[in-house]
């Protein structure tokens, strides 16, 4: 059995890097990144539909300066073809000097250029051509209602290949889920699809429960009666904030439990904002929580 101590320790090493999402728009809320986080946190960028891509780019710039390391999305249905995707990452490397990158099919369902899937952005070569470290591909534990499971399972299984094929780290960044039970059912499959990738866990950042469920109905994301039981009488007070101090606690002793765990790291929403999802890392980081003693999960010493 594990001690509280130690069961403290699992957590805080587990988050400690962590990965956040923000949009464009965030940059014009602060003055700098370095007021809300460390330097070297791995910052995703969103590419909303219909969004021109300088936004983006002059976002990852800004992360770059404050010591950041920024992770730009690349939506293949919202790029017009090869030679728009050529110069925006001739731009990512030489401007902000970007090493990462998560792809994606994108929001909207009738492409705006040549780009079908994140395929046949990879088909271009232009990944190789600028030297990146590495890339972030989509994946969904919920699945998905628009593609089949063999289709998921064929394009899968053409990532490993190319990762291998390239000699590249391509890894998998899932959508926000309010429950882990489909994680780990999820990663059983795709292990038995042989996925080699590694996986990023996808968790809604501190937020109250009416923006929780509008999030989670745009995202196509089920909100399960588990969720609305585990928030106790908090489900009659929408204004409450909820914290993933559940979820985070479950990965953890699963990290901890799995030999050649595929889990390396967690990556947060910030649908709550910026700040207050920092606020929460930091002090589970610093270990400012106390675990429950009945059920899975922590308080922190302090509220959001």
């Amino acid at each position: 059995m594990v001690d509280n101590n130690n069961r403290k320790a699992q957590i805080q090493d587990f988050i400690r890097n962590a990965s956040l999402e923000i949009t464009p728009g965030d940059r014009k809320k602060i003055d700098s990144f370095t007021q809300v986080m460390n330097p070297g946190r791995r910052v995703f960028i969103t590419y909303l539909p219909g969004a021109k891509p300088d936004g983006m780019i002059k976002t990852a710039i800004a992360l770059r300066q404050d010591g950041m390391e920024p992770v730009p999305h690349l939506a293949a249905r919202s790029l017009q073809g090869p030679e728009q995707l050529k110069e925006i990452l001739s731009r990512l490397r030489e401007e902000a000097d970007v090493r990462d990158v998560l792809i994606i099919g994108g929001g909207i369902d009738k492409p705006v250029g040549q780009f079908k899937s994140t395929m046949d952005m990879l088909e271009t070569g232009y990944f190789e051509e600028f030297g990146l470290r590495s890339i972030g591909v989509a994946g969904h534990p919920e699945g998905s209602p628009d593609i089949p499971d063999e289709d998921i399972r064929w394009a899968l299984q053409y990532k490993n290949d190319y990762a291998t094929q390239q000699n590249i780290h391509m890894y998998i960044v899932t959508q926000f889920v309010f429950e882990t039970a489909p994680v780990f059912d999820w990663l059983d499959k795709i292990a038995g699809w042989g996925n080699k990738l590694p996986v990023n866990i996808g968790l809604p950042g501190p937020a109250n429960l009416k923006a929780l469920i509008k999030y989670g109905k745009m995202c196509g994301v089920k909100t399960s009666f588990g969720f609305f039981r585990k928030q106790g009488t908090r489900v009659f007070k929408l204004a409450s904030v909820s914290t993933p101090d559940y979820m985070v606690s479950e990965l953890s002793k699963y990290y901890a439990q799995t030999p050649d765990c595929p889990i390396t790291r967690l990556h947060f929403y910030n649908f709550g904002g910026l700040k207050r999802t920092m606020k929460f890392l930091r002090a589970v980081e610093d270990g400012a929580f106390d675990l429950k003693p009945i059920v899975s999960g922590f308080t922190l010493h302090d509220k959001l």
